[in-house]
This record gives C-alpha cells, structure tokens and sequence, in this order.
C-alpha cells in the first residue's frame, strides 16, 4: 500500500472522501477513488498503472482488471495489459483473460490481449504468431 500512497499523493490533491463508506474506492480503499482517479490526466493514470503493474503485489490485480476493464484512454488499457503477466498467481487471471478474450470489445484490445494470453500461458505462441498475423 505505501507504493501506491506515493502514487496517490504524485497526482491527487489531498482531499478526503466525504462519505469513507459509500465513496469507497474499488481501487484503494480510504486512498483514492475511482472517481479521483478518473479525473487525473491519461499521462498520469498510464504512469499510476506502470509503477503499480511493474510492481506485480497482487493486491494490486483489482487495480489493474479496474483499468482495462473501465480507463476511457486506450493507452491505459493496453499499459495494464501489457503488465498483466505479472499477477501470474492470482487465481483470477486467466478467467478474467478469457472473459477478456470473449468479449465483444476484445479487438479494442489487440495485440495486447492476445500477448497476455500468451505470457501467461493461457494460448501457446503459436496461437499467439497466429493471432497477431491475421490468421
């Protein structure tokens, strides 16, 4: 939590949640909320992603599923993507990979997707060499 307390105070300013309870955050709870976090600026919210997918702390996977599943900015998206193979021991992943992959958005999020399906062995490279030549 302390990384992300650094990140929160980088970019936020220090205003505290009126009502702790009901505006809660599904990113960081009493830190920052999902709210604040959309109205920092895409270049700031890729960099929150970097530093927190780089780090890999599971507790960190909610943050990043939140961003590619609801970061309006494709370049957040595909930053929590590409950091994805990280959080290879969350027992969640590769469901949530897959549901990724039968989304109807799941072109939106190509190469990207298709490279972290592979990273995290859910398709082999092949599959991978496959995908991303047209095949």
């Amino acid at each position: 939590m302390e990384l992300f307390k650094k990140i929160a105070r980088l970019f936020t300013k220090q205003s505290p949640l009126k009502d702790p309870v009901h505006d809660s955050d599904i990113l960081f709870p009493a830190l920052i909320s999902a709210k604040q976090f959309a109205a920092m600026k895409p270049g700031q919210r890729m960099q929150a992603v970097m530093i927190t997918g780089d780090e890999g702390r599971l507790q960190y996977f909610g943050f990043m599923k939140w961003c590619i599943e609801h970061d309006p900015d494709t370049g957040v998206r595909f930053a929590a993507l590409k950091r994805l193979h990280h959080f290879a021991g969350h027992t969640d992943l590769h469901a949530f990979l897959l549901q990724l992959d039968q989304s109807a958005g799941r072109l939106q999020l190509e190469p990207y997707l298709s490279m972290a399906l592979a990273r995290t062995g859910v398709i082999s490279n092949e599959e991978l060499n496959t995908r991303l030549n047209g095949g």
